[in-house]
């Protein structure tokens, strides 16, 4: 039986200058492990440590991960591409500011900037991020023959697959293939699918 490929979805980066630093790691998360000291049954300490899934994945299952410098320039000129394969849904790299050169200003206007940048996101939004996900699902089912691909995504990012599944693939007159036609299972961690409650009743109301 063939693997299908996998895409990775990550989650909420905050502000841009979240955002700047989510798309300096070519897999936005998705190949951290851990390292830590634990205390285990008899009460001592032991190091501990583990892999992120893509090498788990890679490892254990034989995928591939295709980068290449830049995975959807890969894609389009890659003629055979195997279907064991995992993708970084990099959405968040149209909102970095690390990919131009810093303007020229004065001092008032870059501390200006580097205080915007603290709490605004500009550049994303879900919406958007879930037409570049359909987009690349489509070019990766071109490029490897597969049918469909198996989504993984971390909070937010359940947000975005949701958002393409339920919206854009149905959205009127768009002859988009329908969501049940691209993912074969869409599995999400921490994803808030219920909403998020806040302490005070004010962040709720808003």
């Amino acid at each position: 039986m063939d693997k299908l490929p996998i895409v990775y979805v990550r989650g909420y980066a905050g502000p841009t200058a979240g955002i700047d630093s989510a798309v300096d790691d070519p897999f936005y998360g998705f190949n951290r492990g851990a390292t830590h000291v634990r205390v285990g049954g008899d009460g001592d300490p032991l190091f501990y440590q583990f892999e992120g899934p893509l090498l788990r994945l890679m490892t254990d299952e034989g995928y591939q991960l295709l980068v290449q410098g830049d995975q959807r320039q890969y894609l389009h000129d890659a003629m055979d591409v195997p279907m064991a394969s995992l993708w970084v849904h990099r959405f968040y790299d149209q909102a970095a500011t690390t990919f131009l050169p810093p303007p020229h200003e004065n001092v008032v206007r870059r501390v200006f900037r580097k205080m915007h940048q603290q709490v605004t996101a500009e550049g994303f939004d879900i919406e958007s991020a879930a037409e570049d996900l359909y987009a690349l699902i489509m070019l990766i089912r071109e490029k490897t023959g597969a049918s469909k691909v198996h989504l993984v995504a971390h909070s937010m990012g359940g947000l975005v697959a949701r958002c393409m599944m339920q919206k854009i693939c149905r959205q009127p007159g768009s002859k988009r293939l329908s969501a049940k036609d691209l993912v074969a299972r869409f599995f999400t961690y921490g994803t808030p699918h219920g909403g998020i409650a806040f302490r005070s009743d004010a962040l709720d109301w808003g």
